[in-house]
């Protein structure tokens, strides 16, 4: 178990937090657990567990059976924009350690939080509307 998160992961949760915030939640933040899961919160006096999944494209293409490409060259990459395979993938690999997730955590609930650097997949039409969206909100 890590002792702390990854960057990527503070990232995804402090925007996540801060947007639970605005809409007017308390959100609190138990730091003594960084991992298995990723993030325990209380959300208005509710424990909450949630697990990271850090999107990059390299991900995307194993999921496609396609090979990052090596060789030092500049490659155009072509990703199916089929989100329910994806989607299905993470939450098989994450769904047979929810109730490890809720023991550790003490938690009612277990949240699955997808997220990225924008600047992987910023490339990708679909997702760089998605990542303008939520970056002004």
């Amino acid at each position: 178990m890590r002792k702390s998160r990854t960057l990527a992961e503070e990232f995804a949760i402090s925007n996540l937090s801060g947007f639970l915030t605005k809409l007017g939640h308390k959100v609190k933040t138990k730091d003594e657990i960084t991992d298995n899961p990723d993030w325990v919160f209380s959300l208005d006096n509710k424990t909450i567990a949630a697990e990271c999944t850090y999107l990059t494209v390299e991900k995307f293409m194993q999921w496609n059976n396609q090979e990052f490409p090596i060789d030092g060259k500049t490659h155009e990459i072509v990703i199916p924009v089929e989100p329910h395979i994806w989607m299905e993938k993470i939450i098989r690999s994450k769904a047979k350690k929810i109730q490890q997730y809720k023991a550790n955590a003490d938690a009612s609930e277990v949240w699955l939080i997808l997220h990225t650097d924008p600047i992987d997949l910023g490339s990708i039409p679909i997702m760089r509307e998605q990542l303008k969206r939520k970056l002004t909100i």
